[in-house]
Formats: structure tokens, C-alpha cells, sequence
């Protein structure tokens, strides 16, 4: 049943980076999803997190939270095709009217950060960065190497 309270309002609960959380807070998670009523479900809570958050849900230790999830999705990595649109979207977004990032430093891009989209938010923008520092309105794959190796993502 969806949430709601005697006023027809819904409330939910959004636990970013889940993958962070301990124990004790996992048992406190589970008192809360308990609020409620026999027909009605006081409180939705989700969990958005990196792939550990399966790890913590299967723990022994979390079974009687784990059997009150009814849903869960994983985002699969971004090909290559995907980075690029995924880079001129976030872009467009921000304001850009021309395109900063020339294809070798998108194909680059998707080199180290392997399609995932925080790694490839967190080079672009070192390559932001960076581009505005040394005055460059083009980026190419030599700034995305520079900033990848600044940040220590290693090639596999």
C-alpha cells in the first residue's frame, strides 16, 4: 500500500550513499520502516548506493530489513556512445552552447572512468578544471590523461 498518513499526505525516506552505512544504523533503519499501521505503511525508505548496498542488505544481520525491500535496480555502466551523449547532456545543462570536449578526450573519458558516471563527472570536470586554469576552450584526450592521472585512476 502506498504511504500515507490521516491527511492523505506520503512520506519517504532517501538514504544516499547507503553503502556507507554501519550496523547500528541499519537496526535503526528497521525500527523505522516498522512505523505504521496493520493496512498502512507509514514510511517508504529508499536506498540509493553503490553495487556494497546489496553486500549490507544480504548480511545475516539485516534479514528482517532485507524481506521488507520490495524493489531493487542497479544502473549498469555507460557505453562509450552513452559517455558522449551523458557529457553533452550534462553540459547543455550547465549553459554550454558550443561543445568543449572534443572525441578523443570523450573516448579518453570513457577510458578511465570505464562508463561509470560518477568517475565520469568527477574527470570531466578536473578537465573543466583544468582547461580554465591553463585558458584551453577545447578539451582533448591529453588534459582527460593529465586529470585522470592526477587522480590516480589507474588503466586495468
Amino acid at each position: 500500500m502506498p504511504v500515507s498518513s490521516s491527511e492523505g499526505k506520503r512520506a519517504l525516506l532517501i538514504i544516499d550513499e547507503a553503502q556507507k552505512l554501519n550496523q547500528r544504523l541499519m537496526e535503526q533503519i528497521c525500527l523505522l520502516s516498522n512505523i505504521g499501521r496493520k493496512e498502512v505503511k507509514l514510511i517508504n525508505i529508499f536506498f540509493v548506493g553503490q553495487n556494497e548496498v546489496l553486500d549490507i542488505m544480504k548480511d545475516g544481520k539485516n534479514e528482517a530489513l532485507r524481506q521488507k525491500y520490495t524493489v531493487h535496480y542497479t544502473i549498469e555502466p555507460l557505453t562509450e556512445s552513452e559517455t558522449q551523449e551523458y557529457i553533452k547532456y550534462r553540459l547543455k545543462v550547465a549553459g554550454s552552447k558550443t561543445e568543449i570536449f572534443n572525441s578523443e578526450a570523450i573516448r579518453e573519458s570513457f577510458s578511465f572512468s570505464k562508463g561509470y558516471p560518477r568517475l565520469i563527472n568527477i574527470i570531466c570536470d578536473r578537465a573543466l578544471l583544468t582547461s580554465f586554469v591553463l585558458e584551453v576552450n577545447k578539451i582533448g584526450e591529453k588534459i582527460v590523461k593529465q586529470c585522470a592521472d592526477d587522480l590516480k585512476i589507474l588503466v586495468e
